[in-house]
Formats: C-alpha cells, structure tokens, sequence
C-alpha cells in the first residue's frame, strides 16, 4: 500500500492514489443525476414557499387580533367582568368567531357577543367578552404568574376546519386588571 499523504488531496486515512482514482467520477455527476438534484432543489423551494404563503394567507393559523384599543368595566360586586375591543382579521381567509375561551382557574360563563362572530377578509368587528370571575384568590394567584395575563383564545372556524388561536397580548393584559379590578385589587403589585 503506498504511503498516506496529510497534504494535497489525501486526508488522513486515504492515500493520494484513492483521491487520483475517485476524483474523476466524483467531478462528472451525469445528466440525469443533475436533473434529480434540480428537481429536488426546485421542489424543496416551492414546498417552503406554499408554507410561508399558507401562513402568512392565515390558511394555517388564523390572523385575528385587536386593532390595539380596547375598554371595559370590572364590577366588584358581582365580579362580572366586560371587555370591549375591535377584532381585526388580518388574513386573506375568511372566520367564523364561535366561542373564546380563558386559560385561568376561577374564570366562569366567558362568551362573546355577538356570536357567532364573522370576520371577511381584512375586515373587522366589534367583540364584547363577558365573564365572571368566581374564585378570586384562585385568578389572583394564576394570573399574578403571568406577565401579560390569561391566555385568551378564540375558537376559529373556516371552510376546511376549527382551529383555536390565541388573541394578542393587548387582550390577555386588559383581561387582567379587569380581574384585579373586580377582586378589588387597586393595584397589580
């Protein structure tokens, strides 16, 4: 066996003359390998273009958010609690908005009015989300975890199937200091 070579083309184990009798045919790849190799690198581009292009339509997920401004009102007696804001759709799909929903323990009765809520694409609407918050120390203790607030989803519903989507921060922070509002909690601290 001849001597291994650390320069030139030989790497370590392999020795020069391996590298001089492979070389040739691991330059001249034949026609029909480079047509595969394009085809593949063509249909990998493509791929990841329709699922950029589904996202972003809001074919996958559901581009619905507020438009950034919201109000409500916290009722410390009945700890019933009502926000109010403007849903966008921002996808080029139409939703169907059936039902929302509040990920915190001793939040009851959430529904929206008016429901169904049906967002055209680009379009917007007005949302109500009621609740009442049953168990305030329970809520106090969930959402004092969080720096934004409950986990408000909405229900999603389009042609091909219901999906639930998570609404915008704006919403989830708004939610909580109403829930501070109506345990009587002046401040979140």
């Amino acid at each position: 066996m001849s001597e291994l070579s650390a320069k030139g083309r030989g790497v370590g184990w392999v020795s020069t003359e391996v590298w001089q009798e492979i070389a040739p045919a691991a330059d001249s790849i034949d026609r029909r390998e480079r047509i595969v190799l394009r085809r593949t690198a063509i249909g990998i581009t493509v791929l990841i273009a329709l699922a950029v292009l589904g996202w972003w339509s809001g074919l996958l997920v559901p581009h619905v958010a507020t438009d950034g401004s919201s109000q409500g009102q916290a009722d410390t007696a009945t700890r019933v609690v009502v926000f109010e804001a403007t849903l966008v759709n921002r996808g080029l799909v139409p939703v169907t908005i059936d039902s929302v929903s509040i990920a915190a323990p001793g939040i009851t009765g959430a529904r929206t009015t008016p429901a169904p809520l049906r967002l055209g694409p680009g379009s917007s609407a007005p949302l109500r989300l009621q609740l009442t918050v049953s168990d305030c120390a329970r809520t106090l203790a969930a959402v004092r975890t969080t720096e934004e607030g409950p986990r408000v989803e909405v229900e999603a519903k389009r042609v091909w199937g219901t999906v639930e989507t998570r609404l915008d921060d704006n919403v989830s922070s708004g939610v909580k200091h109403l829930v501070y509002l109506a345990c009587g909690v002046d401040s979140e601290g």
